[in-house]
């Protein structure tokens, strides 16, 4: 399968600025499926072509460790700048993370859990 077809499911332990509750871990579950459009990163701008790119998020859920912390479960085409989904990039990406939970949110920690060879499997 080619870069572009590639699927990747993502766990990332994620901070908020502000208390969440299960109503924002249902929200976020139910955002997916959506297009995120993404601006190069800031931190990759030294090494990247500006350009503004589409990627699917087929699916999310966040699960709550405690008022602040959680795991965010991600299932999103390859290609996709994770990090910057989570805290936004200075507006660069949207929606993300933050600004669907409407508050501050940052990633601690990613992690590649599964590559599925398109989007189809």
């Amino acid at each position: 399968a080619s870069a572009a077809t590639k699927v990747k499911t993502y766990a990332c332990v994620v901070w908020c600025g502000r208390d969440m509750t299960t109503a924002d871990a249902a929200v976020i579950g139910g955002a997916a499926p959506m297009t995120v459009h993404q601006k190069t990163p800031v931190r990759v701008m030294h090494s990247r072509s500006l350009a503004k790119r589409d990627k699917e998020v087929l699916s999310l859920r966040l699960e709550l460790l405690g008022p602040r912390f959680g795991i965010l479960r991600i299932v999103t085409a390859a290609g996709m700048y994770i990090k910057e989904f989570v805290h936004g990039d200075l507006g660069r990406t949207e929606p993300s993370l933050s600004s669907l939970l409407g508050a501050e949110a940052d990633i601690l920690q990613l992690d590649v859990m599964d590559v599925h060879d398109d989007l189809g499997s």
